[in-house]
């Protein structure tokens, strides 16, 4: 199902809008060389020490396809569910920029490599977008998104900016390593939902290692096409953010565009179909050109590069070659297609028990392989996982830690949850354990602990019933009853309990007693 429009209720009048967003994502393809040449592919190189001949566009050099980028897009593509061309081809498309070397850019715009693609991501925290959205929450909702097409391009070189010497210096090193440009349909209504496509499309590319999905290196990179209208009305005229790097960047980018839009419109302007930028500093969108057109791009073949082939071969799907001549094999592909992020968050739902936002936490902070450690010692799935993605990963953020460099090993952290689902400690001793091993960095278990410190839980109704009485007949507790503004007595009381028990006292057999007690005087 597609996303419901985003609408806004508008304090100048009874006005409502819709936003419709479309997204371009450029994804480094994770390879050792580049799409065309045989350059090597690396973040922290030295400037321009990474160019060959090709790179730099330099007279009577030929490019050759790089066919791990080919294998890279054919394996994207189908996580995607894109429909694969069996041959595609290559175009220039021409633009001037220092940073360009060839003055075009090899891609793919008249036969790319798929089409009709679709994801599923989601909205998860029901949380305020911004001030966009006036005191509404977001639902947490599923995003069936479209996705128009896949295709191979190469990508250019950079530009810095010295601000202090007026000028630009341009460092060639990432200039023709591979892209694979995915092209969304007009799907997203606010900033929240783009972000969660994007970061299920960083996980979908990360578990097929076809991108290492970092965007402080610039491995992701999104441009966001943003446009307003009203109820039943066509879409609006667009203007595109480029360049977009980071998740709460593109948040904030989108949304921002999306208010800008409405209140020009409102003053009686027009929106102009250009190029923005989005400026973190300001977190507002500023004008950068006018959009170019298809005819200003100047799009031709490439009569350098033949046609891209694709096959079909279940018979020769055990064959691998690295021959540059030979077409890929799509039957190849798909036999070493690991499982997808949506297959993995699934099967922990199913086997554990667990929420599908536990689920991702685990997923995304590199913790299954742990919490399947915990369940192999542990009774109690849904409270295994709500304390390991709540507690526990709380504590080892603090520490700047992973789950992976955990203190405490995941069998030992199952038998704490065993003691908690059996009333052996409270909750209360169990996050000071956890505590003093994470945080304090105790060298003991957290069953040498509890027996150390005598940490077990009190269950003895009659011990209990004991301390009930004594506070009760406490002059702060008599008092406390006969003041009948007083609201909530019974948790002062059993809060007195568990203070005089360190709390070792199981809090609802406390709260149990202390009711009937109460309810007797």
């Amino acid at each position: 199902m597609i996303a419901r429009p985003w609408i806004r209720y508008c304090s100048s009048g009874n006005v409502h809008w819709e936003a419709r967003v479309g997204l371009e994502v450029h994804a480094q393809i994770n390879t050792s060389s580049k799409l065309f040449s045989p350059s090597p592919v690396r973040f922290y190189a030295p400037p321009n020490t990474l160019v060959s001949h090709i790179d730099a566009a330099l007279p009577g050099t030929l490019p050759t396809l790089n066919r791990q980028c080919v294998k890279a897009g054919v394996a994207t593509a189908l996580a995607l569910s894109f429909k694969l061309n069996r041959q595609s081809y290559f175009d220039r498309k021409h633009y001037f920029y220092c940073d360009l070397p060839a003055g075009y850019q090899i891609t793919q715009q008249r036969v790319p490599l798929g089409i009709d693609g679709k994801l599923t991501s989601y909205v998860l925290s029901p949380r305020k977008v911004n001030h966009l959205i006036d005191g509404s929450h977001m639902p947490r909702k599923t995003l069936c998104v479209r996705l128009k097409q896949i295709h191979l391009e190469q990508d250019s070189g950079r530009s810095i900016y010295d601000t202090y010497g007026s000028q630009t210096l341009i460092d060639l090193n990432r200039a023709g390593i591979g892209l694979m440009e995915i092209v969304t349909e007009s799907d997203f209504a606010c900033g929240q939902e783009a972000v969660g496509f994007v970061k299920e499309l960083q996980a979908v590319l990360q578990s097929l290692d076809t991108c290492n999905g970092h965007f402080e290196e610039g491995a992701i990179r999104v441009d966001a096409n943003v446009s307003i209208n009203r109820p039943g009305d066509s879409f609006g005229t667009r203007t595109e953010i480029k360049n977009i790097s980071g998740l709460r960047s593109l948040g904030k980018a989108i949304d921002h565009e999306i208010q800008r839009q409405i209140e020009h419109v409102q003053s009686g302007g027009q929106i102009i179909h250009e190029t923005r930028g989005f400026d973190e500093k300001s977190g507002s969108t500023l004008r950068m050109r006018d959009k170019e057109g298809r005819k200003d791009y100047r799009y031709v073949p490439e009569p350098d590069l033949p046609p891209l082939l694709l096959m079909y071969d279940e018979d020769r799907s055990h064959v691998s070659t690295d021959d540059p001549w030979e077409p890929v094999n799509i039957a190849t592909v798909l036999k070493s297609m690991p499982k997808l992020p949506a297959e993995i968050r699934m099967n922990l739902m199913n086997s554990y028990g667990i929420s599908l936002e536990e689920a991702f936490i685990l997923h995304e902070e590199d913790g299954i392989d742990y919490f399947k450690t915990i369940m192999s010692n542990c009774r109690y799935g849904s409270v295994a996982a709500s304390w390991a993605t709540t507690e526990l990963l709380g504590l080892l953020r603090r520490k700047s830690l992973n789950f992976d460099l955990c203190p405490i090993s995941g069998s030992e952290f199952g038998s704490v949850i065993n003691m908690i689902g059996d009333g052996e400690i409270s909750t209360a001793t169990a996050k000071k354990v956890i505590r003093m091993i994470v945080l304090d960095e105790h060298q003991m278990t957290p069953t040498e602990i509890i027996a150390k410190e005598n940490l077990t839980q009190m269950n003895d109704i009659e011990v209990l019933s004991k301390l009930c009485d004594e506070i009760l007949n406490s002059s702060s507790a008599k008092a406390l009853l006969k003041n009948k503004a007083k609201k909530n007595p019974i948790g002062y009381l059993i809060g007195q309990v568990l203070k005089q028990t360190k709390g070792r006292a199981n809090p609802t057999l406390v709260n149990q007693i202390m009711t009937e007690k109460v309810e007797k005087l």
